[in-house]
């Protein structure tokens, strides 16, 4: 069972007070409330610059050690922060999450948090990301797949902004294969109904609909994930791939991402539900092995979606035996 270590609440209260921000009556409102989950609201981004006469980008640049504090690098011990700029006007906090005893490759970036964060909140497309060191090549890739990403604006501690696009010159993306909108663009990729059966269960329902948003165009294998917590919220992780395939990102990941946000932990975790579309790829062997490194006690329950009859099949797999 992993506990990811360290007082979350108190850690962020200690990254604050040395801070800058902590000046400004419109941020520590929106830090200090219960369910601040990384995100500052558009409006209170334009009351937190004129409380401060800070510039948009000087603001991203302050938030990024408090962003910091949500990294989880255990095996590196390099901790990375991200803030993105959703087109409104929000801002999303990201950070890289490891996980001893897997793989490098189950790895999750802290750019890949930030989108995922702003995603997931309603955002369709990126215009700038502040990090707190220039981005790898994988993070470029994964960038360069969300919508218009090659117009984004990347900010680096320094001052130093660049485009996206200077970063990834000659870049190989969605277009490449045949695909118009990217990650994050307001277009349904999977081939499945936005009904949901109402005989499913809340969970499995919130895991439908995370397959039915996931975007999976290159393999048409979407996938949903709903993990059930024990106090009996409910957190969705959703597919997102990558023309260049390897920078995609599972929704088991995505859904940590949340839930790390949300101040939880793996031992949180009671029962994962997974849905995902029939085809080339099998979602379920990593998910599996992944969540029974860090909740070995959760259930998880695997349901193929069929897309003749645009919902789940009634067939039910536990994985944990």
């Amino acid at each position: 069972m992993t506990v990811w270590t360290g007082d979350l609440k108190q850690q962020l209260a200690e990254a604050v007070a040395s801070s800058p921000l902590h000046a400004s009556r419109a941020f520590m409102a929106v830090i200090s409330r219960e369910d601040f989950a990384g995100v500052i609201p558009a409006a209170s981004v334009e009351r937190i610059t004129s409380e401060l006469q800070l510039t948009l980008q000087d603001l991203m640049q302050e938030c990024i050690p408090i962003a910091r504090v949500y990294s989880v690098a255990p095996i590196s011990n390099y901790h990375v922060g991200a803030v993105a700029r959703g087109a409104s006007g929000a801002l999303y906090f990201g950070f890289n999450m490891e996980f001893p005893g897997s793989t490098l490759a189950e790895t999750v970036h802290g750019e890949q948090a930030a989108v995922t964060n702003a995603w997931t909140h309603g955002e369709r497309r990126i215009t700038d990301m502040a990090i707190s060191a220039a981005p790898c090549g994988h993070c470029r890739q994964f960038l360069h797949e969300t919508a218009a990403g090659e117009d984004m604006q990347i900010h680096l501690p320094g001052g130093m902004g660049m485009s996206l696009k200077s970063l990834l010159p000659s870049a190989f993306g969605p277009k490449d294969l045949g695909i118009t909108a990217g990650l994050m663009a307001n277009v349904p990729t999977s081939p499945f109904g936005k009904g949901v059966p109402s005989h499913s269960s809340m969970a499995r329902r919130v895991a439908e609909q995370a397959l039915q948003e996931g975007y999976g165009p290159y393999s048409r294998c979407a996938a949903g994930i709903a993990l059930q917590l024990t106090s009996g919220d409910i957190v969705a992780g959703w597919y997102a791939e990558n023309a260049a395939f390897n920078p995609t990102l599972e929704p088991l990941q995505s859904a940590l991402i949340s839930l790390r946000l949300l101040g939880s932990d793996p031992s949180d975790i009671a029962h994962c539900i997974l849905v995902d579309a029939p085809g080339p790829l099998d979602h379920r062997f990593r998910t599996k092995e992944l969540l029974r490194l860090l909740a070995p006690k959760a259930l998880l329950t695997a349901y193929h979606a069929q897309r003749s009859m645009r919902k789940s099949s009634p067939g039910e797999t536990s994985l944990n035996g």
